[in-house]
């Protein structure tokens, strides 16, 4: 993706250049405000929120304000707190519930954006059978999880890639349609350039479970879901989980919660 022409070149994920706004976006940005503050059943936002949808929405405010609202519903019914702490409290929920899951949080210095690697093995149907709250902490997890990687204006104008480690995906690890679908509901409406979702080492039954979901996605995602991804290395643990499993979870921990804190850093500090 080429850089906009009118930003400057930006170095890596704490450059403040990555908090900047074209004339063009702050426009959209401004618009989507005054339409969010004049709907009376919609939430006033921060002008972070305004702008992160800028950068999704450009000039579509009816976009932006069915995005904030159908957001706003979620947050509602899953009780979820916009602050820096009940974040950290919900990626540590899940974590706990299933540990194995994340295995990366990258930078990428070439493209400016950021990269989630995971392990879809590790999310068990067994874990949300008995356990009755793991459905809620996923999404909640989820909605954070969109906001770590949404830290600055370059990360959201970006876009993120997701990777996904499949072999070994079986019968047990189906999750379900239904959860699928709940986790998809806070996804598709959060304002975020999905750029690719990468599933590697697909086998039968993944790439059943993908065909499943894509059934309930708009295009704009469908489209850019690829499966039957390969790694000369083999299984992607292993290039991740080094020097060992427990410093691995440590170091990808340590990513996610300092992502979370660059945004609400960034949210308090920006104005429009």
């Amino acid at each position: 993706m080429a850089r906009i022409a009118s930003l400057p070149p930006i170095k890596g994920p704490y450059d403040k250049g990555r908090m900047q706004l074209t004339h063009q976006e702050k426009t959209w940005a401004l618009a989507i405000k005054e339409g969010i503050e004049s709907e009376a059943e919609v939430d006033n936002l921060t002008d972070f929120w305004y702008a992160q949808l800028a950068l999704i929405c450009h000039d579509d405010v009816s976009n932006a304000i069915e995005r904030a609202q159908q957001l706003q519903y979620l947050r509602e019914e899953y009780n979820i707190v916009e602050t820096y702490e009940f974040g950290r409290r919900c990626i540590h929920q899940a974590i706990s519930l299933f540990p194995d899951y994340y295995l990366c949080l990258s930078f990428n210095h070439q493209d400016g954006n950021y990269v989630l690697v995971v392990d879809l093995t590790k999310l068990p149907m067994s874990t949300f059978r008995t356990n009755p709250n793991a459905v809620d902490i996923k999404v909640c997890e989820i909605y954070f999880m969109s906001h770590l990687m949404s830290p600055d204006f370059e990360a959201i104008r970006r876009g993120i890639i997701c990777v996904a480690e499949c072999e070994g995906y079986q019968m047990q690890h189906d999750i379900g349609v239904g959860i699928w679908r709940r986790v998809w509901d806070m996804v598709v409406p959060y304002p975020l350039n999905l750029q690719k979702i990468k599933h590697f080492h697909t086998g039968v039954m993944s790439n059943i479970m993908v065909s499943m979901v894509r059934q309930f996605l708009p295009r704009s995602i469908k489209d850019r879901i690829e499966v039957g991804c390969l790694s000369e290395a083999g299984r992607l643990d292993g290039m991740y989980l080094m020097p060992n499993k427990e410093a691995a979870r440590k170091r990808t921990l340590s990513r996610l919660e300092d992502a979370l804190q660059r945004r609400y850093n960034n949210e308090a500090a920006f104005k429009l």
